[in-house]
């Protein structure tokens, strides 16, 4: 692979909510790496946080404060569609959709429970891995 054509890569998001302290995630083409699908994951997550943040600071959060995605200048991307599914972002009336909170919760909470249940796995793969393919 010629390392001189690899373009860098940043990845910046915000500790804490705090804006003005960032930290800045860099890798370099790590194509066919494990890091791939991690890096994936961060960007989705992030992307994910600023869409529901488009919402909350637009005051999107009821059905009477309902907005297109026009308005709120959002895409109808793979992420929308995914909390729209999840009813995160629910549609008020046709073509105007608002963030209901409640529902966020929950999605947070089942996020949660799904990294928990793929942490629990990898780890045993690693046990397993150790106990009876290393001794």
């Amino acid at each position: 692979m010629d390392t001189s054509k690899t373009e860098n890569v940043a990845i910046y998001f915000h500790v804490a909510n705090d804006k003005d302290r960032r930290t800045k995630l860099t890798y370099q083409d790590m194509t066919g790496t494990p890091f791939v699908p991690a890096m994936v994951a961060i960007i989705i997550v992030i992307r994910i946080k600023k869409l529901i943040n488009r919402f909350k600071d637009s005051g999107t959060t009821s059905i009477r404060a309902a907005r297109s995605t026009e308005e709120l200048n959002v895409r109808r991307s793979f992420i929308f569609r995914r909390l729209v599914k999840r009813n995160v972002l629910v549609e008020a009336v046709p073509g105007k959709f608002y963030l209901k909170e409640e529902n966020l919760e929950g999605y947070y909470r089942d996020r949660r429970i799904r990294i928990l249940v793929v942490v629990i796995i990898l780890v045993l793969l690693v046990a397993a891995d150790i106990l009876f393919f290393r001794l």
